[in-house]
């Protein structure tokens, strides 16, 4: 009865991860995040469908995989995080390598264990055993885990960015559920409690991530107008004095002629390089950037300070100087900004709001557009 219960459970999640996997699978993002996401679920696929196998016989050749299996699945997660959180790329081939020797000398440790008895020891009649270091496939498997929340929770500590905050908070939130699961499995002995429970955390990634990629603009990493339009309604909702609401729409300057001289590619090369400039700007400040369309950026932020906004737009200004002066790109990039302001008590509407900026902005462009005629 209870061999049939932990299959059922395993088929359950097995079906529940191929799901997932099929609507990765046919999506065209091949983003390498979405790869190593992909490879972690096969490899907890492989896992449920081992450990299914072992309620039912008790090979050799199980015995020496499962284990390796286990702690594979801690070294997927490893790289999943470090490639979403764009670690990998600071991780030398070396110390990659090294990452990787803990894995290996388990695999050999597993493979050899039939003769040396280490990892498993059988006796006389084919049953088997624990041997002095049956603990190491746990033990390689939490370090891979517990390294990956180290660069996790670093990243929910130190990020500026309200976007990779709550991706690295819901990073976080994958061992949650295996960590309860792992407990019960130590309190009731032979609860499936870890895989169940991974494949539900799993699945709670996915739906999170999914969720983002709605709400990102997906060549600048930003917000996009779904999500400025959603946070906008929500902020002249719950505006109260003193705090004034403060939109500032951004447009980048003679845009089309850079992508009429150095063609489209340069040119989201350029409204990359302008989203990643904006983003130093609001380090440190309560600010929601997003990609409003084209080439126009906006910012709300919410504040009682009149000097804030100007304050905002000089750093941008500053931030674009010093990009201009140190690159070596072929064109500069600079922003006209117009400023557009809602006052709780006397609200205006939301495309008053949005017209008033725009007409700052339109205003703003022809004196930039002046100033060079006149120079």
């Amino acid at each position: 009865m209870y061999e049939a219960l932990v299959l059922e459970i395993n088929a359950l999640c097995g079906l529940i991860l191929l799901y997932v996997l099929y609507r990765m699978r046919s999506s065209i993002d091949r983003q390498e995040s979405v790869v190593a996401f992909v490879w972690v679920i096969l490899s907890v696929l492989a896992a449920l469908a081992l450990d299914s196998i072992r309620m039912l016989t008790d090979g050799v050749l199980l015995r020496i995989w499962y284990p390796v299996q286990t702690a594979a699945v801690g070294c997927g997660w490893l790289e999943f995080v470090e490639v979403k959180l764009k670690k990998h790329r600071d991780v030398r081939p070396a110390r990659r390598f090294a990452r990787l020797a803990p894995l290996c000398a388990l695999a050999a440790l597993s493979v050899t264990s039939p003769w040396t008895g280490l990892i498993f020891q059988t006796d006389g009649n084919g049953a088997s055993a624990g041997g002095p270091l049956a603990g190491a496939p746990a033990v390689v498997a939490c370090g891979y885990l517990a390294l990956s929340l180290t660069e996790v929770v670093r990243e929910a500590r130190q990020t500026a960015f309200y976007r990779r905050a709550a991706e690295a908070r819901t990073l976080l939130s994958f061992f949650i559920l295996p960590g309860v699961g792992g407990l019960l499995g130590l309190w009731v002995k032979g609860l499936p409690g870890i895989w169940p429970f991974t494949t539900l955390s799993l699945l709670m990634v996915y739906i999170r991530f999914q969720d983002y990629q709605i709400s990102t603009d997906g060549l600048t990493g930003l917000n996009n107008r779904r999500q400025f339009d959603s946070r906008l309604r929500a902020l002249t909702e719950e505006l109260h004095s003193p705090d004034r609401l403060y939109l500032l729409l951004m447009d980048v300057n003679a845009f089309k002629r850079i992508n009429d001289t150095y063609g489209h590619y340069e040119g989201d090369r350029a409204l990359f390089e302008t989203a990643s400039v904006l983003k130093r700007a609001c380090r440190g400040e309560n600010l929601f950037l997003a990609r409003y369309g084209g080439d126009e950026f906006a910012m709300l932020l919410a504040c009682a300070e009149k000097e804030k906004p100007q304050e905002i737009k000089d750093r941008i200004g500053q931030l674009f100087r010093e990009r201009n002066e140190t690159t070596a790109s072929p064109y500069a990039i600079t922003l006209s900004i117009g400023v557009g302001e809602y006052l709780p008590g006397r609200p205006r509407a939301i495309p008053a709001l949005i017209a008033g900026a725009d007409r700052a902005l339109y205003k703003e462009k022809e004196r930039i557009k002046s100033a060079e005629r006149s120079g």
